[in-house]
């Protein structure tokens, strides 16, 4: 069962390849999902990631995803940097208990160790 979190409209910049990764698991254990669908971890980088590289964007609009570059965000949408969104993400989950504990800590080793 996924946490329902509705996030009305967040543009976020993946500047690395496990940027966009840990950023698709955490999108799907919130219960968001691409415009065709899909759950996010079922287009897993090599596709999506390689097409933009460190330019690539993932905008998230009530629960459903799309991306492009930074170009095309830059001065329409306020764009968060993955960073950030990280650590915003952490503490609201670990404050309300809607990840599983385990996730968050593999997840953050992860995301350590690849900085």
């Amino acid at each position: 069962m996924t946490n329902r979190t509705i996030i009305h409209e967040e543009v976020v910049h993946v500047r690395t390849e496990e940027q966009y990764n840990l950023l698709m698991i955490l999108l799907e254990k919130i219960g968001c999902q691409w415009i065709t669908g899909r759950l996010p971890t079922s287009i897993f980088s090599p596709v999506t990631f390689i097409k933009y590289g460190n330019r690539t964007c993932v905008r998230i609009r009530s629960g459903k995803m799309d991306f492009s570059p930074i170009k095309y965000y830059s001065g329409n949408l306020p764009i968060t940097a993955f960073e950030d969104f990280y650590k915003r993400y952490q503490t609201n989950h670990h404050k309300s208990n809607n990840l599983n504990s385990r996730l968050i800590k593999c997840i953050d080793e992860v995301y350590k160790i690849n900085q």
